[in-house]
């Protein structure tokens, strides 16, 4: 596996990650239990920028066209 597959797939598991805190806060603020919703709001931002920003950018602008390119189906 190259370095730059390697990365990404350690984002993805960076983003599930993450995902994985948001439903456990969504989950207990369903309860009704008292949370910092900055928490949430902090998580999402960090969602928001780091998964739609940059991994999303260095998939769709590097790794997707040089699969074309290669002529791999996306």
């Amino acid at each position: 596996m190259s370095k730059a597959i390697g990365e990404l797939k350690h984002e993805h598991e960076a983003i599930l990650f993450s995902l994985g805190i948001l439903e456990k806060l969504a989950g207990a603020a369903r309860s009704g239990e008292e949370s910092d919703t900055k928490d949430s709001r902090d998580l999402l931002g960090f969602l928001k920028e780091f998964a739609d920003t940059c991994h999303h950018g260095k998939e769709e602008g590097i790794l997707f066209p040089a699969m074309e390119k290669g002529g791999s189906a996306i």
